[in-house]
Protein backbone atom coordinates (compact mmCIF):
# COMPACT_ATOMS: atom_id res chain seq x y z
CA UNK A 1 0.00 0.00 0.00
CA UNK A 2 1.18 3.52 -0.93
CA UNK A 3 0.73 6.90 0.48
CA UNK A 4 1.31 10.62 -0.63
CA UNK A 5 3.37 12.85 0.91
CA UNK A 6 0.53 14.49 2.19
CA UNK A 7 -0.41 11.73 4.32
CA UNK A 8 -3.73 10.48 2.21
CA UNK A 9 -3.86 6.83 1.40
CA UNK A 10 -4.57 6.65 -2.48
CA UNK A 11 -4.45 3.44 -2.89
CA UNK A 12 -6.52 2.27 0.21
CA UNK A 13 -9.43 4.44 -1.18
CA UNK A 14 -8.81 2.53 -4.48
CA UNK A 15 -9.24 -0.83 -2.60
CA UNK A 16 -12.06 0.20 -0.11
CA UNK A 17 -14.05 1.34 -3.23
CA UNK A 18 -13.04 -2.08 -5.09
CA UNK A 19 -13.92 -4.04 -1.44
CA UNK A 20 -17.41 -2.43 -1.06
CA UNK A 21 -18.66 -2.23 -4.50
CA UNK A 22 -18.08 -5.32 -6.53
CA UNK A 23 -17.99 -7.54 -3.29
CA UNK A 24 -21.11 -6.79 -2.06
CA UNK A 25 -22.54 -4.78 -4.94
CA UNK A 26 -24.24 -2.50 -2.87
CA UNK A 27 -22.60 0.91 -2.40
CA UNK A 28 -24.40 4.21 -1.94
CA UNK A 29 -23.05 7.47 -3.08
CA UNK A 30 -23.41 8.29 0.91
CA UNK A 31 -21.11 5.15 1.33
CA UNK A 32 -18.64 6.42 -1.27
CA UNK A 33 -18.02 9.56 0.17
CA UNK A 34 -17.47 8.20 3.15
CA UNK A 35 -14.50 6.48 2.21
CA UNK A 36 -13.23 3.79 4.89
CA UNK A 37 -9.39 4.12 4.33
CA UNK A 38 -8.67 0.84 6.57
CA UNK A 39 -10.71 -1.49 4.21
CA UNK A 40 -8.56 -4.06 2.31
CA UNK A 41 -9.41 -6.81 -0.25
CA UNK A 42 -10.45 -9.97 1.43
CA UNK A 43 -7.16 -12.50 0.93
CA UNK A 44 -9.89 -14.53 -0.96
CA UNK A 45 -10.54 -11.93 -3.53
CA UNK A 46 -6.96 -10.41 -4.09
CA UNK A 47 -6.70 -14.57 -5.51
CA UNK A 48 -9.96 -13.94 -7.80
CA UNK A 49 -8.98 -10.77 -9.10
CA UNK A 50 -5.42 -11.49 -9.71
CA UNK A 51 -4.22 -8.56 -8.00
CA UNK A 52 -0.32 -8.74 -8.41
CA UNK A 53 -0.82 -9.29 -12.36
CA UNK A 54 -2.88 -5.99 -12.20
CA UNK A 55 -0.50 -4.06 -9.90
CA UNK A 56 2.53 -5.44 -11.84
CA UNK A 57 0.80 -3.50 -14.94
CA UNK A 58 -0.22 -0.63 -13.25
CA UNK A 59 3.22 0.12 -12.12
CA UNK A 60 5.25 -0.24 -15.63
CA UNK A 61 2.34 1.94 -17.20
CA UNK A 62 2.65 4.15 -14.52
CA UNK A 63 6.87 4.35 -15.29
CA UNK A 64 5.60 5.07 -19.01
CA UNK A 65 3.35 8.25 -18.07
CA UNK A 66 5.02 12.07 -17.87
CA UNK A 67 5.14 13.75 -15.09
CA UNK A 68 2.23 15.77 -16.12
CA UNK A 69 -0.24 13.05 -16.96
CA UNK A 70 1.04 11.61 -13.40
CA UNK A 71 -0.31 14.54 -11.81
CA UNK A 72 -4.02 14.27 -13.88
CA UNK A 73 -4.29 10.75 -12.85
CA UNK A 74 -2.86 10.92 -9.33
CA UNK A 75 -2.54 6.94 -8.48
CA UNK A 76 -4.37 4.32 -10.14
CA UNK A 77 -5.72 0.93 -9.19
CA UNK A 78 -5.96 -2.11 -11.51
CA UNK A 79 -8.89 -4.60 -10.42
CA UNK A 80 -11.21 -7.03 -12.42
CA UNK A 81 -14.72 -7.58 -11.46
CA UNK A 82 -17.29 -10.33 -12.09
CA UNK A 83 -20.00 -8.10 -13.55
CA UNK A 84 -21.76 -9.95 -16.50
CA UNK A 85 -19.75 -6.97 -18.99
CA UNK A 86 -17.57 -7.28 -22.07
CA UNK A 87 -15.63 -3.78 -21.27
CA UNK A 88 -13.46 -1.81 -18.45
CA UNK A 89 -13.85 1.12 -17.13
CA UNK A 90 -12.09 4.20 -14.72
CA UNK A 91 -13.36 6.10 -11.88
CA UNK A 92 -12.53 8.66 -9.85
CA UNK A 93 -11.99 7.74 -6.03
CA UNK A 94 -10.91 10.60 -4.40
CA UNK A 95 -7.10 12.05 -5.41
CA UNK A 96 -6.80 8.25 -7.52
CA UNK A 97 -8.47 6.23 -10.01
CA UNK A 98 -10.42 3.09 -10.07
CA UNK A 99 -9.78 0.98 -13.64
CA UNK A 100 -12.22 -2.24 -13.76
CA UNK A 101 -11.90 -4.60 -16.13
CA UNK A 102 -14.68 -6.88 -16.21
CA UNK A 103 -13.63 -10.52 -16.27
CA UNK A 104 -15.65 -11.75 -19.38
CA UNK A 105 -13.45 -9.14 -21.39
CA UNK A 106 -10.48 -10.31 -19.61
CA UNK A 107 -10.90 -14.06 -19.86
CA UNK A 108 -11.95 -13.33 -23.44
CA UNK A 109 -8.18 -11.87 -24.20
CA UNK A 110 -6.64 -14.92 -22.24
CA UNK A 111 -8.72 -17.43 -24.49
CA UNK A 112 -7.55 -15.27 -28.03
CA UNK A 113 -3.98 -14.87 -26.98
CA UNK A 114 -4.01 -19.35 -26.28
CA UNK A 115 -5.25 -19.66 -29.77
CA UNK A 116 -3.66 -17.76 -31.67
CA UNK A 117 -0.07 -18.05 -30.60
CA UNK A 118 -0.64 -21.65 -30.76
CA UNK A 119 1.62 -23.65 -32.88
CA UNK A 120 0.17 -26.58 -34.24
CA UNK A 121 -3.48 -24.39 -35.13
CA UNK A 122 -3.95 -23.49 -38.85
CA UNK A 123 -5.58 -20.13 -39.55
CA UNK A 124 -8.77 -21.68 -40.04
CA UNK A 125 -8.63 -24.02 -37.22
CA UNK A 126 -7.95 -20.51 -35.12
CA UNK A 127 -11.12 -19.08 -36.25
CA UNK A 128 -13.08 -22.22 -35.49
CA UNK A 129 -11.89 -22.10 -32.22
CA UNK A 130 -12.66 -18.17 -31.86
CA UNK A 131 -16.08 -18.61 -33.38
CA UNK A 132 -17.47 -21.34 -31.20
CA UNK A 133 -16.05 -19.21 -28.27
CA UNK A 134 -17.94 -16.03 -29.39
CA UNK A 135 -20.74 -17.66 -29.94
CA UNK A 136 -21.35 -19.08 -26.65
CA UNK A 137 -20.02 -15.60 -24.85
CA UNK A 138 -22.65 -13.48 -27.10
CA UNK A 139 -25.40 -15.75 -26.00
CA UNK A 140 -24.59 -15.57 -22.29
CA UNK A 141 -24.08 -11.57 -22.65
CA UNK A 142 -27.67 -11.31 -24.83
CA UNK A 143 -29.31 -13.83 -21.55
CA UNK A 144 -27.27 -11.20 -18.83
CA UNK A 145 -25.49 -14.46 -17.83
CA UNK A 146 -23.69 -12.91 -14.95
CA UNK A 147 -21.37 -16.64 -15.47
CA UNK A 148 -19.93 -18.47 -18.56
CA UNK A 149 -20.06 -22.08 -17.70
CA UNK A 150 -20.08 -23.33 -21.15
CA UNK A 151 -17.66 -21.43 -22.61
CA UNK A 152 -15.59 -23.49 -24.67
CA UNK A 153 -11.66 -23.89 -23.47
CA UNK A 154 -8.77 -22.82 -24.87
CA UNK A 155 -6.51 -25.69 -26.84
CA UNK A 156 -3.50 -26.62 -23.95
CA UNK A 157 -0.70 -24.90 -23.97
CA UNK A 158 1.96 -26.88 -26.03
CA UNK A 159 5.20 -25.92 -24.53
CA UNK A 160 6.83 -22.85 -22.50
CA UNK A 161 7.54 -21.06 -25.62
CA UNK A 162 3.95 -21.52 -26.22
CA UNK A 163 3.26 -20.45 -22.65
CA UNK A 164 5.47 -17.33 -23.14
CA UNK A 165 4.28 -16.29 -26.80
CA UNK A 166 0.48 -16.25 -25.04
CA UNK A 167 1.30 -14.62 -21.82
CA UNK A 168 2.79 -11.81 -24.13
CA UNK A 169 0.33 -11.05 -26.39
CA UNK A 170 -2.26 -11.32 -23.57
CA UNK A 171 -0.11 -8.90 -21.68
CA UNK A 172 -0.08 -5.99 -24.74
CA UNK A 173 -3.83 -6.82 -24.59
CA UNK A 174 -4.86 -6.06 -21.48
CA UNK A 175 -2.20 -3.15 -21.80
CA UNK A 176 -4.31 -1.52 -24.33
CA UNK A 177 -7.31 -1.97 -22.50
CA UNK A 178 -6.01 -0.38 -19.16
CA UNK A 179 -3.85 2.32 -21.38
CA UNK A 180 -7.40 3.33 -22.95
CA UNK A 181 -9.23 3.75 -19.55
CA UNK A 182 -6.34 6.25 -18.76
CA UNK A 183 -6.93 7.92 -21.96
CA UNK A 184 -10.17 9.05 -20.59
CA UNK A 185 -8.42 11.09 -18.04
CA UNK A 186 -4.95 11.88 -19.65
CA UNK A 187 -6.20 12.60 -23.47
CA UNK A 188 -9.33 14.17 -22.90
CA UNK A 189 -8.19 16.29 -20.62
CA UNK A 190 -5.01 17.51 -22.39
CA UNK A 191 -5.85 17.22 -25.94
CA UNK A 192 -10.12 18.36 -25.96
CA UNK A 193 -10.68 19.50 -22.72
CA UNK A 194 -14.56 20.68 -23.95
CA UNK A 195 -15.20 16.76 -24.48
CA UNK A 196 -16.58 15.06 -21.47
CA UNK A 197 -15.93 11.12 -21.12
CA UNK A 198 -19.69 10.61 -22.79
CA UNK A 199 -18.43 11.52 -25.78
CA UNK A 200 -18.11 9.23 -28.74
CA UNK A 201 -14.56 11.88 -29.45
CA UNK A 202 -13.39 10.88 -26.07
CA UNK A 203 -13.26 7.20 -27.07
CA UNK A 204 -10.98 8.13 -29.79
CA UNK A 205 -9.00 10.47 -27.89
CA UNK A 206 -8.20 7.38 -25.78
CA UNK A 207 -7.45 4.60 -28.31
CA UNK A 208 -5.16 6.87 -29.68
CA UNK A 209 -2.91 7.74 -26.50
CA UNK A 210 -3.48 3.66 -25.73
CA UNK A 211 -1.49 3.13 -28.89
CA UNK A 212 1.03 5.37 -28.13
CA UNK A 213 1.68 4.97 -24.79
CA UNK A 214 3.95 1.87 -24.69
CA UNK A 215 5.81 3.24 -27.58
CA UNK A 216 7.54 4.95 -24.78
CA UNK A 217 9.28 2.07 -23.15
CA UNK A 218 13.04 2.39 -23.42
CA UNK A 219 14.51 -0.15 -20.88
CA UNK A 220 14.48 -2.98 -22.87
CA UNK A 221 17.23 -5.04 -24.38
CA UNK A 222 16.84 -5.54 -28.45
CA UNK A 223 15.14 -8.89 -28.13
CA UNK A 224 12.89 -8.00 -25.53
CA UNK A 225 12.32 -4.46 -27.57
CA UNK A 226 11.57 -6.12 -30.64
CA UNK A 227 8.83 -8.51 -28.84
CA UNK A 228 7.58 -5.54 -26.94
CA UNK A 229 6.80 -3.25 -29.71
CA UNK A 230 5.74 -5.97 -32.04
CA UNK A 231 2.67 -7.02 -29.83
CA UNK A 232 2.11 -3.26 -28.78
CA UNK A 233 1.91 -2.52 -32.68
CA UNK A 234 -0.48 -5.50 -32.86
CA UNK A 235 -2.91 -5.14 -29.74
CA UNK A 236 -4.66 -2.31 -30.53
CA UNK A 237 -6.28 -3.67 -34.00
CA UNK A 238 -6.29 -7.18 -32.31
CA UNK A 239 -8.52 -5.62 -29.77
CA UNK A 240 -10.83 -3.33 -31.96
CA UNK A 241 -11.82 -6.52 -34.64
CA UNK A 242 -12.21 -8.45 -31.34
CA UNK A 243 -14.44 -6.43 -30.20
CA UNK A 244 -16.76 -5.15 -33.13
CA UNK A 245 -17.18 -9.62 -33.99
CA UNK A 246 -18.80 -9.03 -30.20
CA UNK A 247 -20.69 -6.32 -31.36
CA UNK A 248 -21.78 -8.18 -34.91
CA UNK A 249 -23.15 -10.74 -33.04
CA UNK A 250 -24.54 -9.51 -30.27
CA UNK A 251 -26.17 -7.28 -32.77
CA UNK A 252 -27.69 -10.57 -34.52
CA UNK A 253 -29.08 -12.33 -31.18
CA UNK A 254 -29.88 -9.48 -29.05
CA UNK A 255 -33.46 -8.27 -29.48
CA UNK A 256 -32.46 -4.87 -27.66
CA UNK A 257 -28.97 -3.32 -26.30
CA UNK A 258 -27.82 -0.80 -23.94
CA UNK A 259 -26.88 2.14 -24.63
CA UNK A 260 -23.37 3.75 -25.13
CA UNK A 261 -21.51 6.39 -26.26
CA UNK A 262 -18.66 4.51 -27.88
CA UNK A 263 -18.94 4.54 -31.55
CA UNK A 264 -18.72 1.09 -33.36
CA UNK A 265 -15.31 -0.30 -32.99
CA UNK A 266 -14.91 0.06 -36.96
CA UNK A 267 -15.01 3.23 -36.66
CA UNK A 268 -12.93 3.63 -34.34
CA UNK A 269 -9.87 1.51 -35.85
CA UNK A 270 -10.18 4.01 -38.96
CA UNK A 271 -9.72 6.84 -36.63
CA UNK A 272 -6.63 5.58 -35.05
CA UNK A 273 -5.21 4.46 -38.37
CA UNK A 274 -5.81 7.77 -39.34
CA UNK A 275 -4.18 9.08 -36.59
CA UNK A 276 -1.14 6.78 -36.99
CA UNK A 277 -0.56 7.79 -40.39
CA UNK A 278 -0.79 11.76 -39.51
CA UNK A 279 1.43 11.71 -36.21
CA UNK A 280 3.64 8.55 -36.23
CA UNK A 281 6.87 7.64 -38.55
CA UNK A 282 5.90 6.21 -41.49
CA UNK A 283 6.93 2.78 -40.83
CA UNK A 284 4.70 2.81 -37.78
CA UNK A 285 2.21 3.45 -39.99
CA UNK A 286 2.61 0.58 -42.20
CA UNK A 287 2.94 -2.33 -40.23
CA UNK A 288 -0.11 -0.89 -38.47
CA UNK A 289 -1.81 -0.48 -41.89
CA UNK A 290 -1.20 -4.12 -42.82
CA UNK A 291 -2.09 -5.08 -38.78
CA UNK A 292 -5.32 -3.79 -39.29
CA UNK A 293 -6.10 -5.09 -42.64
CA UNK A 294 -5.19 -8.93 -41.27
CA UNK A 295 -7.17 -8.86 -38.33
CA UNK A 296 -9.66 -7.42 -40.04
CA UNK A 297 -9.94 -10.21 -42.73
CA UNK A 298 -9.39 -12.68 -39.65
CA UNK A 299 -12.47 -11.70 -37.75
CA UNK A 300 -14.86 -11.40 -41.26
CA UNK A 301 -14.20 -15.20 -41.33
CA UNK A 302 -15.03 -15.57 -37.70
CA UNK A 303 -18.67 -13.99 -38.23
CA UNK A 304 -19.02 -15.68 -41.39
CA UNK A 305 -18.70 -18.90 -39.72
CA UNK A 306 -20.59 -18.05 -36.54
CA UNK A 307 -23.60 -16.46 -38.72
CA UNK A 308 -23.26 -19.30 -40.64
Amino acid sequence: MTSRSDGHDTQGDARALFYRRYRYQSVSRSLREQRRRDALVPAELAAQSSQDYCEQLASHLRELLSSEELRLVGDFFVGLTDEPRFSASIEPVGRSHLILVHRRLFNALQFVSDVITHPRLTATEQAHHLARYLSALVLAASRGERLSPHLPRSPDLESVEHSIASSVVNGSLFRFVVSHELGHVVATRQLACGFTDTDAHAELLADAFAFILPLRETRLDSVSSALYFSTSLLAPFLFLYLLSAFEQLLAVVASSQPATSHPPSVARTGALLLHIQRDLPQHIASQAEQLSMLWEQFFRQIVCMTNG
